[in-house]
């Protein structure tokens, strides 16, 4: 059986449509889009701050932060406005609902896009402690030659993609694919049918290899961090033969902590809640907006990230709430009197 017949035949009588808002393309593409034109604008004016706004004491991370951002700004336009993906969780297959469904991009293109981003915002949180450890002067881990620190960045991001991207160049038959997948889940939304749907891995090969290959990227990342984060602890806080005064460790320590709390405070804000709704759905088979709700926070996370760095720095944080609230300037009025004596 085909994928037209069986969409024509046995779905109508099998399956029955999901009227929870969040389960429906519709509901999706309007939280979706409504989220991307809040976060925009955050994103654009993230970018100013640290253009403008960026103390001295900062500027080893201002590179750093700016580039960040600047991944944040094209995976929001890119991942929730362009692709902007109905994922079938745990299928590697998903339905583009974003503007690249109108624009016929070739899938592999799209997916190599999509995995180039994502690398490419991983390696800029991994750069950005570097910059922070590589900073501190008397830091013999730090990567001081620029040569030596371009060879470390190209060497991660050619690394990530030399090794997810190589399924994407064995995709199997989009047909049978699919049909695999609905001897499991017999009931997906009408757009697994009628929109641009893709598989992207399938078998236990591939499948296997796709997993194990991310999770090895994500530990190697992690590594990194911790190594960059103790460099940071070590020599701010128990290292004490240099010549650096008390209050400039108090500084560089205090930017590292900014680092620290930007980085963690998206996933608290975001994924921690998904998984508090996830876990508590009664639900025990296949739930869309479960599926839903994880690409939604992905893309909260680029908005909230980016407004983390504005809340967390203090000149940041300063010149935010100087647009809410103003000072009012203090008017200190001298009257000059004079007198006059007849003699």
């Amino acid at each position: 059986m085909s994928l037209s017949e069986y969409f024509e035949t046995i779905y109508p009588s099998k399956c029955s449509p999901d009227s929870r808002y969040l389960a429906t393309v519709k509901g999706m593409k309007t939280v979706g889009f409504s989220i991307s034109s809040i976060s925009l604008p955050v994103l654009i004016f993230t970018s100013y701050c640290i253009m403008r706004k960026t103390p001295e004491s900062m500027k080893s991370v201002k590179m750093g932060l700016l580039n960040l951002n600047s991944w944040y700004i094209v995976s929001q336009v890119i991942q929730a406005i362009f692709i902007f993906p109905i994922v079938y969780f745990p299928f590697s297959a998903f339905t583009i609902i974003g503007l690249a469904e109108y624009l016929n991009i070739p899938t592999l293109i799209q997916l190599i896009l999509s995995i180039t981003i994502t690398n490419a915002m991983l390696v800029s949180i991994i750069v950005l402690f570097e910059n922070r450890s590589s900073s501190i002067s008397f830091n013999k881990f730090c990567i001081s030659r620029q040569k030596y620190k371009n060879f470390w960045i190209f060497s991660n991001c050619g690394s990530s993609f030399l090794v997810l991207t190589p399924p994407f160049f064995f995709l199997p038959d989009q047909e049978e694919a699919k049909i695999r997948i609905l001897k499991t889940l017999s009931c997906p939304i009408k757009e697994f049918f009628t929109d641009q749907t893709i598989v992207k891995v399938f078998g236990k090969f591939w499948e296997t290899y796709f997993v194990q290959a991310s999770q090895l990227i994500y530990l190697i990342s992690i590594v990194q961090i911790v190594f960059f984060s103790t460099c940071c602890v070590y020599y701010l806080i128990i290292f004490k033969y240099s010549n650096v005064s008390v209050t400039t460790r108090r500084l560089q320590f205090r930017v590292f902590i900014g680092v620290v709390i930007q980085s963690l405070l998206p996933v608290v804000l975001t994924h921690i809640p998904l998984m508090i709704i996830m876990g508590s759905n009664e639900r025990k088979e296949y739930d869309q907006m479960n599926n839903n709700l994880y690409i939604l926070s992905a893309i909260i996370h680029n908005g909230v990230a980016s407004l983390s760095i504005l809340l967390v720095h203090g000149s940041y944080r300063k010149f935010l709430i100087s647009f809410f609230w103003k000072e009012k300037s203090k008017v200190i009025q001298i009257t000059h009197c004079s007198k006059t004596i007849n003699l």
